[in-house]
């Protein structure tokens, strides 16, 4: 009756025979700039423009959607969800051990974590590490950094982090598998997440449902995804991203009211709720 098709921005027919939904979960202006070939373009907003109904994961998503001429009415923004039995607050990893013990993994305390792919600049990987060593110098703080991924952009990162006069405080996981995150994230003491292209914004709900504050990047999607509940910075100015990193580590009144914010925002994102949405759509 309906063809779903879960990565719509990444592949879609040229043409289709029976009602057909493509899931976007990506900023499709960046990815079109990204695409060398015109060809790749050109069926890559064909696709979309043709397609019967859009599912959008961010309200973000949609309005770039509608700037690049595709029409508004057959677009529908449905969040994506996270699994709360497996993202909550890990307590029974709060022990006085200094270190977390996560196999391969011997990561030392406290450390923030920011965790997500180092696949492009906009990432803004390089410019926490400034910024955590700009905070690290004002403060003397013993906190390490920790970034969790890989992607392409990790052999730059790799350079800059040897420069960094940190160095020692600054640890690359790589590949980092996603069912041990909820531990990573539990016993953090922030994560910090200065990405300013996100189209979706669910690894900062994820952080939030662990019960540690969040600090983030006013852009993109991201305010849809935190609302109120968590501490928004300008990645581009090195002095506000230092004090962002210095306040969500320091400030506890801003860190408990995040946590416990935090915790009753996150229910609003779930499968279930995803479910429901989309098969709402399909049947249409």
């Amino acid at each position: 009756d309906c063809i779903l098709f879960p990565a719509g921005s990444r592949i879609l027919p040229y043409s289709f025979s029976t009602k057909s939904i493509a899931v976007v979960n990506d900023v499709v202006s960046v990815l079109l700039k990204e695409k060398k070939d015109f060809i790749d373009r050109f069926f890559l907003l064909h696709g979309l423009k043709k397609v019967s109904k859009i599912i959008a994961t961010s309200h973000f998503i949609k309005k770039d959607l509608i700037k690049l001429k595709i029409k508004a009415d057959k677009i529908s923004v449905i969040y994506n969800g996270i699994d709360h039995n497996h993202f909550y607050h890990h307590s029974e990893l709060d022990t006085t051990e200094d270190t977390v013990l996560i196999k391969p993994f011997a990561i030392k305390k406290p450390y923030i974590i920011y965790a997500t792919r180092i696949s492009k600049p906009e990432k803004m990987h390089i410019e926490l590490v400034n910024a955590f060593a700009d905070y690290k110098k004002r403060t003397g703080s013993p906190h390490r950094l920790v970034l969790a991924g890989d992607g392409w952009f990790i052999s730059i990162l790799q350079k800059a982090v040897s420069k960094n006069p940190y160095v020692s405080d600054i640890f690359l996981t790589g590949y980092f598998p996603h069912e041990h995150l909820p531990e990573l994230y539990s016993c953090a003491d922030a994560c910090i997440f200065p990405s300013t292209t996100e189209g979706v914004g669910l690894p900062i709900i994820e952080a939030m449902a662990t019960g540690i504050p969040v600090a983030c990047a006013k852009a993109g999607a991201l305010q849809e995804f935190g609302g109120n509940c968590v501490h928004y910075f300008n990645p581009r100015d090195p002095e506000d991203f230092s004090k962002a990193i210095e306040a969500i580590l320091t400030d506890e009144k801003l860190r408990n009211k995040l946590i416990e914010s935090g915790y009753y925002w996150t229910k609003r994102f779930s499968w279930e709720k995803t479910l429901q949405k989309t098969a709402d759509v399909l049947l249409k």
